[in-house]
């Protein structure tokens, strides 16, 4: 009977992990190199730099993309006997059944529309647009996420960066935020109250975990590029250090062993009489 071989379980598990380390490594240098590019995406111009990704699964198919993007519907305006949808693709126009962009509105994610002494205005992603006569020109820049009319003012909100205020048909703006336009007084106040009725949104765990997995909780939403930058470098310096542990221990070669040139000493023999 042949006797079993003792497996070596740690070497073992060190050869997985190297193997594993390898097999793993291409997603872990895109995840860690991507994570640095959304956290710098202000200073890079990320979402200004136009890239073709037609090679990967999820962008080769243009009518899958196509549908993906014209469903995502924001707002909708009846007009004139027209249908105006407020899209991922752009201002989407129906009429008689057929549909058709509005020129200047195409690649920009449209967040809210409205329709005013026969003007168009499109908060998008990107920016507020005019349209006038089937054609959108870019009026201010800016991540707009919504627009209203007020007799003769136009407000168009940009998230945490407050409104933007118009009496001059988008011409001029003002900037605004409702607690410098309130008064330290009355911010007070509100905050008190806030503070006694819970009006603030609950910590729930999710969030929590989320916070703590971007950084935002150790760093604030400010500053999280600190932690994802950690992250991503200790990732990147893990998975290469490991690549050259892998491959020093495949395919290094032991060292011959060391001759020595010195000349071989001479043994003299005496014969002695008996």
């Amino acid at each position: 009977m042949t006797k079993k071989k003792n497996i070596n379980w740690s070497k073992q598990l060190f050869n997985w992990h190297l193997w594993l380390g390898l097999f793993f490594t291409l997603p872990i240098v895109l995840v860690a190199i991507t994570a640095i590019l959304i956290a710098h995406e202000k200073g890079l111009g990320t979402k200004e730099i136009v890239v073709k990704a037609g090679w990967l699964p999820a962008y080769s198919s243009k009518e899958k993309n196509l549908s993906y993007y014209l469903d995502d519907v924001k707002d909708i305006q009846i007009v004139q006997g027209k249908t105006l949808y407020g899209t991922k693709l752009g201002v989407v126009e129906e009429s008689n059944d057929q549909l058709s962009i509005v020129k200047g509105t195409e690649g920009k994610e449209v967040r809210d529309l409205l329709w005013v002494e026969n003007q168009l205005w499109v908060a998008t992603k990107k920016g507020l647009l005019l349209a006038e006569n089937g054609n959108a020109k870019l009026v201010k820049k800016g991540d707009f996420h919504g627009i209203t009319f007020d007799v003769t003012t136009l407000i168009a909100s940009e998230g945490k960066k407050g409104f933007h205020l118009s009496q001059d048909q988008g011409r001029t703006w003002e900037a605004k935020k409702i607690s410098t336009q309130i008064g330290t007084a009355k911010l007070q106040a509100f905050a008190s109250q806030v503070d006694k009725e819970s009006f603030m949104e609950a910590l729930t765990l999710e969030k929590l975990a989320l916070d703590i997995h971007t950084g935002k909780a150790f760093f604030g939403e400010g500053s999280m590029w600190v932690w994802i930058d950690l992250i991503a470098v200790s990732l990147l310096g893990m998975t290469f250090t490991g690549i050259l542990m892998w491959y020093k221990r495949k395919f290094s070669k032991k060292a011959p062993a060391k001759t020595s040139n010195a000349p071989a000493k001479k043994i003299k023999f005496k014969l002695q009489k008996v």
